[in-house]
Order: C-alpha cells, then structure tokens, then sequence
C-alpha cells in the first residue's frame, strides 16, 4: 500500500512555485513597454506584477496537483494490482481476534463479499476441529512477536472446507496497539495431493504386503513340493533297495547256504565252488547296489553317523581320503533334510572324485541360528561355474539339480572354483523342515563285532545245541534249517518270521542259541535280541544281516547279542559261531 511518504511535501512545492513564477514575472517585465515609460504607474505596475506572480503561482499548482493525482491514480491501480489481486489472501487481524480488513482473494477464498468480513471475528471462518490450532497460532503470533504459521480447514459458505496455510506477523498501529498481518495460502489441491499420494502409498503396501505373503505362501509350497519330491525319489529308491534286499538277496544267500549244505567241502567239486564264487559275487553286487540307492544308515542313525558310513565307503569305492568335521552335538530329526543333507554330500563327493580327479577333499558341517551349512573343499582340477547350466545340457546336471533343490528349500548353493584352483561347494538351508535339538555327542568307543565271550556253559555233556532260526523271509529259513540239519550236534528247535514269535517261541521252546535277522517287520531283531537277552540270559543270540553296517552290528552288540554276522559268511563260520567258537 502506497503510504504518505510517496508524495512531495506541500510546502516544498509552494516554495519552488513561488520562485518559478517570480522568475517568469521578471521575464515579463523586461521587456519595454509604454507603462513602464510612466512613473504614474509604478504602484499600478507593482500590484500587475504580485497579481501575474499570482497568477503563474496558481497555474503552476494546478499542473501540480493534476500531475500528483495522475502518479495517486497510478498508485491505487497498483495498490489493486498488488494487494487486492494478489495470488494469496491478505488480511488484517485485531488483536482480540477480529478481521479488519482483507483483500478480494481471501474474500473469495471464503466465498464471502469482501464487505461482510470487516468486524467479523477470524475465527468463524475456521472448522470447529481445528480451532484449538488457531488459537495456539494467534497466541506465539502476539507473545512472541515473530512469523508463526499453520495449516488448518477454514469454513467456505456454500462449498467444503478448504485448507488453508496461514502465516502471520506483528504489526503496531500509532497507538502501539499490536495487529496481525495474515497472509492466507490455499493448500487445498496440495493436501488432496497429499491424501491421494498417502492413499496410494498405502495400497502399494498393501499390494506389496499381499505379494510378499503371496511370494511366501509360494515359497512355503514350494519347500513342501522339494519336501516331498525328495521323500518321493528316496521311496522309490527304498523300493528297489527293498526288492533288492528283501528278494534278489534273500533268494541269493539262500541258494549259497544250499549249495554249502549239498557240498560242504568244494575242493573235490571245483565246478561249485565256482558257482559259490558267482552267488558271493551277485550278492555283493545287489548289496552294494541297494546301499547305494538307500543306505539304512541314513534312516536309523544320526547325521554324522550316516557321513561317516559314506567317507568309508568313498574310501573303499574310489580311493577317496575324506576329512569329515561335523558338529555331532546337533540332531537332525527329519528325515527328508537329513537325507537331503546326505545325498548333497555325496553328490559332492562323487563329483569330487569322479570329475575333479582329485585324491582327498573335506567336509565341514556347522550349524548357526536356524541354518545347517555343508562345505565340501576338493584340491582337484576346479571348473568355471558360468558353465553350470550352460548350452550343454549334460554338463553339470547334479550340481544344478542340487542348487534348485537347496534354493526350494529355502537354501542356497554357492560355488567357487575355478580351472586348476580347486572347488569349494557350500549347501546353506534352514532348519524350517525339521526342529534341530541339542543331543549328546555319539560315543567314539570302538568295539570288536566279531564275537563277544559271554557266560554260557559247554556241551560236553554230548547234548544237541538246540537252534532257533528267526528270519522274515522262509526261503532264507529254509536254507538255513537245511545247512544247520546236516551238522553233528546241532539240532534245529524251530523257526520264527518275526522278533515277537521269536520271543515266543524262546518262551516255549527254551532254544539255546537263536540266530536272528536284523531287519525284520512287527519287531525288529535289536529290539527282539535286547528282549530275550533280559528274561532268558543264558540264551545266546546271533545277528544276521545282509547289511555290511558297522552301526547296525554295534546297536546289535549293544542289545545283547554274542556277534553278528553278513548273510555271505561260508557254512563253517556261521557253524562255529553257533557251536560258540572264537574265529580264527
């Protein structure tokens, strides 16, 4: 607004217009002229000169003033421009709260004739939910004299609130009476912007929220779908090691144990002795074939227990020196991450000794938190890994199944090698699957399964050691009845298919030797052996298993048994060992 200083004093300029005309008037007078010939007229001439002063004075005023009120017309279309147009509202506010004056825009921001908001208090046009922010606003305004603002809704006639920032300074009139000087900013478009911009974020957290849960419920389905693919192949692969086992072997050890019992000595028939060779043979092959599709170990004894079973048989297989560290104080219970565990380490192994023509490697197992981590190092030959997965198809097709298995598991492979540097496999996988417990360390006392003496006293008396045959398949039972029926001294009592009958049949017929299957439905011949061994001790018990497990025979041993044999022994040894001799 334009104030009293924009304009030159009065009397200033009556002064300068005094002397403009003076001037002039003495121009005029020097010019020559009848009167001033007169002397008579020297009063008459003077009184013409105060009145031409005069007048000049007065014209010259008059051309003032018009040009002083052009500049006050110039200045009030400015005032207009400035203040009455302004992009922002304007207005001016008493201290006790009352609108003073305002400009057109904050007229129009409210949707009130500019001429209705003088006298009216501020805060009628301000939503009932916010007053208490214009109070606390108006109240730093005065008390502390400095610029304050806040954003608050004020009440628009026939339209929705409108938000509105509102930044205020003191001012004193010439009283000393202090005033607020507001300026009002519409931020309505800013805080719809606002809403819809908080709006979106929380839809797109919300989507991302429910594609996350969506990424894990896949994930987690995934995991039970690698979960049961494993549980799957090893079900397939328990099948065959069964049929092998239960039936190819079974028939094969039978049909040796005949063949011993047609012809107990073969050096006069060397034919059968080659075919006794033949049917050792086959059943070492089927053996070792079915431990290769599913060790027993794995399923009946620990993690560590089972890697140790498989860096002996690296050993004997391809000459492989495995150092195993295993952290034996953690179990596994379940039975598809222990068998996932397994197999990852012997595919590991396998390619260890198979392509990486290296002599040595090791194993390095560690738990941390909820996490299982394998590391298998080999000083081999060593790869590059972008060759995983490559053009040819074949090329790494074990390391590439077991990264896609550990990654559906929620693990992770990662591989560093490099082309005569050696390899380093790490199998990182959460122990999601299966709750890992604390468990005491596996004892590392060895035993001697071949024969354990126990108290049992002789038959020199001349009496037939009396025999109980337990196995689940007959034709085993059949060949053993028919090797054991040939034998001064030994006398066959009976025949069990099971640990139960067994312990039945020791019940009723008081047998003085039983020769047991290990594995064996219904009850199996540890639990059976460990049964008999409490209630009758003077029976002595035999374990057979067509397994080569050292495990197996130590939980056997344990049990109470006297020893345990492999199905392929020849006739005598099995012979001596029910008659209770020590081999030699």
């Amino acid at each position: 607004m334009t104030g009293k200083g924009d304009f030159p004093d009065t009397s200033d300029i009556g002064a300068k217009l005094r002397r403009k005309a003076e001037k002039k008037a003495r121009e005029k007078a020097a010019r020559p002229s009848d009167e001033q010939m007169d002397p008579s007229a020297e009063e008459s001439r003077r009184m013409l000169h105060e009145l031409r002063i005069h007048q000049i004075e007065l014209e010259m005023q008059n051309e003032e003033l018009h040009r002083i009120q052009a500049e006050l017309h110039a200045s009030q279309a400015r005032y207009f421009d400035l203040y009455d147009l302004a992009p922002v509202g304007y207005c001016t506010i008493s201290e006790k709260g009352f609108i003073l004056e305002a400009n057109l825009t904050a007229a129009t921001l409210l949707n009130v004739s500019r001429n209705l908001l003088a006298g009216q208090p501020i805060s009628r046009y301000i939503l009932k939910q916010d007053q208490d922010i214009y109070y606390l606003h108006h109240k730093r305004l005065i008390e502390t004299g400095e610029l304050q603002s806040c954003e608050l809704r004020m009440v628009r006639a026939d339209n929705p609130p409108a938000w509105v920032r509102l930044d205020g300074t003191v001012a004193r009139d010439e009283n000393g009476t202090p005033f607020c000087r507001m300026v009002m900013t519409d931020i309505s478009r800013r805080k719809q912007a606002e809403t819809e911009l908080m709006e979106l974020n929380e839809t797109l957290e919300k989507r991302v929220e429910d594609r996350t849960r969506l990424i894990k419920d896949q994930a987690g389905q995934l995991r039970t779908l690698a979960v049961e693919l494993i549980k799957a192949e090893e079900a397939e692969r328990r099948k065959i090691a069964d049929v092998l086992h239960n039936d190819l072997q079974q028939i094969l050890a039978s049909a040796k144990l005949h063949l011993q019992g047609v012809c107990p000595d073969f050096s006069s028939r060397p034919e059968l002795k080659k075919v006794d060779d033949l049917l050792k043979e086959s059943i070492e092959k089927s053996r070792s074939l079915s431990a290769e599709l599913s060790p027993v170990i794995v399923y009946n004894s620990s993690l560590s227990a089972a890697l140790k079973w498989l860096v002996s048989r690296m050993k004997a297989q391809f000459g492989l020196e495995v150092q195993l560290d295993t952290d034996e104080a953690y179990a596994i219970d379940d039975e598809a991450m222990r068998v996932f565990l397994f197999r990852a380490v012997q595919e590991l192994l396998f390619n260890a000794a198979k392509h990486s023509d290296a002599n040595s490697a090791r194993v390095i197992i560690s738990t941390s938190g909820q996490t299982v981590t394998i590391r298998v190092r080999d000083p081999g030959l060593g790869f590059d890994p972008e060759t995983i997965g490559g053009s040819d198809v074949n090329k790494g097709i074990g390391l590439l199944s077991l990264r896609e298995r550990a990654k559906a598991m929620g693990g992770f492979l990662v591989i560093e090698s490099s082309p005569g540097e050696g390899s380093c496999f790490t199998v990182t996988v959460p122990f999601a699957l299966g709750k890992g417990k604390s468990a005491k360390k596996a004892e590392t006392t060895t035993h001697d399964f071949r024969r354990r003496r126990s108290d049992r006293k002789g038959f020199a008396d001349g009496k037939n050691i009396r025999v109980l045959f337990v196995d689940d398949h007959k034709v085993t039972r059949q060949g053993l009845v028919s090797l054991i029926a040939s034998q001064p001294g030994l006398e066959v009592a009976g025949e069990a298919a099971n640990g139960q009958e067994a312990i039945d049949l020791v019940r009723k017929l008081k047998p003085d030797v039983v020769v047991t299957d290990v594995s064996m439905p219904v009850m199996n011949g540890e639990d059976a052996t460990r049964r008999i061994r409490a209630e009758w001790p003077d029976v002595r018990v035999i374990g057979l298993s067509m397994f080569d497990d050292q495990y197996m025979m130590r939980a056997m041993f344990e049990a109470g048994a006297e020893t345990c044999l492999h199905k392929t022994v020849s006739a005598d040894e099995l012979v001596s060992a029910i008659r209770g001799k020590q081999p030699p």
